[in-house]
């Protein structure tokens, strides 16, 4: 009788205060959030190979909208839409989803039509344009949204390197491996759209929001080699007192500053291990890049790419650099300086991959230690040196795997630039 007495006042505080908790501006913590980052998706078109799920959770009991935008390895956005979420709601997404055969190729159903509503559920909260109804004036806007045929083929294309059928163009890499690749965003708007947050509209027409709400994870699944890995989600809290006019915040290459939503790091720490009981160390990185991210010509690259170790200002000494050290304190330069050329074959030139310790970056005779990993870069729009976002994932043979954040050495409002 005691706990459940317990937990009804827990409920009940929880509800009265109908609020969420705040963690420090600028320090990439687990708390509500206006933004959500999965920093990198890897889908196999193989029904038994990887795919990437991730959930977008409500930490209120109000409604919220979420919007959720998929963007190729060179950040060109190619997929957005809208999942409506009743109070503490919970919406879980596989990827895979938007790119099974066309029967069953679908995105989430979102609206207050078809949304339950449970105990502590604030029915009063509604979003008229994200009905799965006909809205009068616009018709059936949101109503179970399929992808075609025709634009799933983009995608894939898009995903994977290849041309567009539809657009005739290239978006991304496709790193090689055959797999789609990306990464996503989830922002709390005020209102259903059907805009990237590319769009300066986006950010100054009353669609974006500064609400911490939402919180969430993703884990990669992978039955080919008998292995799963979880993070949580990179949550990116907003706040009033970021809408400065400036670039150095997580949008603010697109927004101007507008976005309200604390930067990312630029530094990391990550151990590896690479022999032993390892089968070996990926490295999954994002990097903030260039806002002139499009489609081109396929044959041809964007102007920024590869994304260099550069700064802007052509100080060699806050050059970017990425360094092995062994556990006995013995490093490696595996890459520095202003050119960007690597001096051990390693290269990160895109806005999200995965990298194989020991294979795209050479430890030399190490096979067990830690690599620093300053990621600026001169594309980045300043007063940015370029965002960041690094994790790793271990896999011993389809035995046991684990995958968890690197250690962020810095914070984005005061990054770091000197070596070691």
């Amino acid at each position: 009788m005691l706990k459940t007495r317990t937990l009804t006042l827990m409920l009940g505080m929880l509800l009265l205060c109908g609020g969420t908790a705040f963690g420090e501006l600028c320090t990439i913590d687990q708390v509500p959030a206006a933004t959500l980052l999965i920093p990198y998706f890897e889908v196999s078109l193989e029904p038994d190979g990887m795919t990437t799920l991730f959930s977008i959770n409500n930490a209120t009991p109000d409604a919220v909208v979420a919007h959720v935008t998929v963007w190729t390895d060179w950040s060109v956005p190619a997929l957005d839409f809208d999942v409506y979420l009743t109070g503490f709601d919970v919406q879980v997404i596989n990827v895979r989803d938007f790119f099974n055969p066309p029967e069953i190729c679908f995105l989430p159903v979102t609206g207050s039509e078809v949304s339950n509503q449970g105990d502590f559920s604030n029915p009063n909260t509604d979003f008229p344009s994200c009905n799965n109804t006909d809205v009068p004036g616009n018709g059936p806007v949101y109503q179970n949204p399929a992808i075609s045929p025709e634009f799933q083929a983009h995608l894939i294309a898009w995903m994977t390197g290849e041309m567009s059928p539809a657009t005739g163009d290239c978006a991304g890499s496709g790193q090689g491996n055959g797999n789609l690749t990306g990464y996503i965003t989830v922002d709390a708007v005020q209102d259903c759209n059907l805009l990237f947050p590319s769009s300066a509209t986006y950010w100054g027409g009353g669609i974006a929001s500064l609400d911490n709400v939402l919180w969430g994870e993703y884990f990669y699944a992978d039955a080919s080699t008998n292995s799963a890995q979880a993070f949580p989600a990179v949550h990116i809290e907003a706040d009033a007192s970021l809408t400065t006019g400036l670039d150095a915040t997580f949008y603010g290459r697109y927004s101007g500053g507008l976005d309200g939503r604390e930067p990312l790091p630029t530094t990391f720490a990550v151990r590896y291990a690479s022999g032993g009981a390892f089968d070996g160390t990926d490295v999954m990185i994002w990097r903030e890049g260039s806002a002139a991210a499009a489609a081109v010509a396929c044959g041809s690259t964007p102007s920024w790419y590869p994304l260099d170790f550069s700064n802007q200002t052509g100080n060699q000494s806050s050059d970017g650099a990425v360094i092995a050290f062994d556990e006995e304190e013995n490093p490696v330069i595996v890459i520095t300086g202003p050119s960007g050329f690597p001096f051990e074959g390693i290269s990160v030139p895109n806005e999200t991959q995965r990298l194989r310790v020991g294979e795209d970056i050479s430890t030399g005779a190490f096979d067990f230690g830690w690599l620093y990993m300053n990621l600026q870069n001169s594309a980045a729009i300043s007063p940015s040196p370029g965002q960041a976002w690094v994790t790793q994932r271990w896999n011993n043979s389809g035995r046991f795997s684990g995958g968890w954040n690197a250690m962020a050495l810095d914070s984005g409002c005061s990054p770091t630039v000197i070596n070691p």
